[in-house]
């Protein structure tokens, strides 16, 4: 009923969010690279990020600033000699050796 009632405020929500949608494609992409994972998974972090908050209400200012602490705890976590190294995942099954692996993941396991 709000917005059946209120129409202005209804294209200003779904203007914003087209907004916001445009502007986080190239820093989800950005922060991937920091993060050294595969851009895509950028992207898919930040679109989870975004629904979470804002199923739970927060602040505009939480979606970028979400992206930003996950790409710098991604790099540490998913380093060579970090908590969850290429290696051990595919031990443990978790991934799979595919032709986009890097090389030295794929020397390593075989």
């Amino acid at each position: 009923d709000f917005y059946q009632e209120n129409q202005v405020q209804l294209k200003n929500e779904i203007l914003s969010g087209f907004t916001v949608a445009i502007a986080q494609v190239p820093e989800s992409v950005a922060f991937s690279f920091v993060a050294k994972v595969n851009p895509l998974v950028g992207l898919y972090a930040t679109f989870f990020l975004g629904l979470i908050t804002g199923l739970i209400g927060g602040r505009p200012g939480m979606v970028s600033g979400a992206a930003g602490a996950m790409a710098v705890v991604a790099v540490q976590i998913m380093s060579e000699d970090g908590l969850f190294t290429e290696k051990l995942l595919l031990n443990r099954g978790d991934i799979s050796l595919t032709d986009d692996m890097p090389l030295r993941t794929q020397a390593a396991v075989r």
